[in-house]
């Protein structure tokens, strides 16, 4: 059997057994989606424990119930936000960063 035959005897295949290659693509999207929302609630999950276990209750881009459960919620684009949370000025960051050779990017105005 010829490695360009595969293929073409693949889609045959396919094109003959119509219903259950729409059946066997349709489980598939479903078993996808369907661990697509146990990781995601499994995420959420612990993010409430480690709220609870951290004591320092900031919810970075949470949802509903994290944002119930933690003191302080913040829905920016940018980490370093939490600093100023933390009361760590940007000049203060901008220092250390040229202390260590780092460039510090400018916030994105607008």
């Amino acid at each position: 059997m010829r490695l360009l035959s595969i293929p073409r005897l693949a889609l045959k295949a396919l094109a003959r057994n119509v219903t259950r290659t729409l059946l066997t693509m349709l489980g598939i999207v479903i078993g996808v989606a369907a661990v697509i929302c146990v990781v995601a609630i499994g995420d959420g999950a612990t993010d409430l424990d480690m709220l609870e276990i951290a004591g320092l209750g900031i919810a970075y881009n949470a949802k509903g119930l994290g944002q119930e459960a933690a003191d302080t919620t913040m829905n920016v684009p940018y980490l370093d936000a939490i600093m100023y949370l933390l009361g760590i000025s940007r000049e203060e960051i901008e220092a250390l960063d040229l202390e260590h050779g780092v460039v510090t990017p400018a916030p994105p105005l607008g």
